[in-house]
């Protein structure tokens, strides 16, 4: 009996990203510097999923952003939020996947221009992200193209003002 048992542990195949029950811990990295036009912008976005169903995986995702702009009037600005996740893992192999998440997040933003605090930015973000995944034992590094609205409004002014954004991004991550 107990060489039966050793036997299929020794047979089973080893947890796979995606596979349900694995919790993955990652982020998306983002930088673009302008020299010309004087501006630097970075982003990181720390994110754990965890696979309900072989394939589907459900989380939560910390937005978190920084702007600078330098040059006669300099204009700062640091973002924070939070949402869930939904994502779909498909295999294309032993060691890559495709990963099309979901993303929808509020948050809010802090900005000063020229020395001078503008008042406080709420915003209602609806995000997709579609990375091709390289796995290397329980890590992955991804890239793909994502895309994002971004309805937002500054505190103690009326309307909205609205965003549409699209590129390509980076990814990093592990599982277990």
């Amino acid at each position: 009996m107990q060489l039966l048992l050793l036997l299929s542990i020794a047979n089973a195949e080893p947890e796979r990203f995606g596979d349900q029950g694995v919790v993955a811990l990652g982020g998306d990295l983002g930088t673009r510097v302008a020299p010309l036009e004087s501006y630097w912008f970075t982003n990181v976005s720390p994110t754990v999923v965890v696979f309900v169903v072989r394939g589907l995986g459900i989380g939560a995702d910390l937005d978190t952003a920084l702007y600078l702009q330098l040059g006669e009037t300099s204009y700062a600005e640091a973002s924070l939020g939070i949402g869930p996740t939904i994502g779909y893992d498909v295999r294309l192999g032993r060691r890559a996947s495709f990963f099309p998440q979901l993303r929808p997040a509020i948050g809010g933003s802090l900005a000063v221009v020229g020395g001078e605090s503008l008042p406080a930015n709420r915003w209602l973000k609806l995000g997709l992200r579609a990375p091709f995944l390289f796995h290397f034992d329980n890590y992955y590094l991804g890239i793909g193209p994502f895309g994002r609205v971004v309805v937002s409004s500054r505190s103690g002014e009326e309307g909205f003002s609205q965003s549409l954004s699209v590129g390509l991004g980076s990814t990093v991550g592990g599982w277990f």
